[in-house]
């Protein structure tokens, strides 16, 4: 803490008290202290260096999950009841609107980490060039996660 309310004890006690409390339930601030500075006019620089040199703030907890709207190749065992597509090229049967999840909630994520997804895409060659991809998003994470489009718990987005 800083300025003039770094140095004020009572409020110092609140917010350490506060931070340990939401560290038992949120695990993204489980490890979060508050410090009283002695030198509060430098105390952005020291932080800076500091988080440079240790690397504290190099993870992101992730808020939601993130996932694309792909076709899957016809398995009897997975897909009972789900609308088949025949492939236009190749004749195999497909599974349209399923999930593939690539970033799932409460995953850490390395600050400044790229995430790459390969999409696969089947086109005759008079078919455009440009498509849309389907992105969907959920509050949702680990195993409440849907696998398909038909399931509830996500929201679209269009790229």
């Amino acid at each position: 803490m800083s300025s003039g309310i770094g140095s004020c004890a009572y409020i110092f006690q609140k917010l350490d008290n506060y931070f340990r409390q939401q560290g038992l339930s949120r695990p993204c601030v489980d490890e979060t202290r508050v410090q009283m500075c002695a030198d509060p006019q430098l105390v952005v620089v020291k932080g800076h260096l500091h988080e440079r040199m240790n690397c504290i703030l190099r993870k992101r907890l992730a808020r939601a999950s993130y996932g694309i709207v792909i076709e899957q190749p016809f398995s009897e065992k997975q897909h009972f009841s789900q609308r088949v597509k025949l492939g236009l090229l190749n004749r195999k049967k497909y599974i349209t609107d399923q999930i593939e999840w690539f970033v799932k909630r409460g995953d850490r994520i390395p600050a400044g980490k790229t995430i790459n997804i390969t999409v696969e895409r089947r086109a005759a060659l008079g078919a455009p060039k440009q498509w849309t991809e389907n992105i969907v998003w959920s509050e949702n994470g680990g195993h409440w996660l849907p696998k398909n489009m038909t399931q509830r718990g996500f929201q679209l987005s269009r790229l």
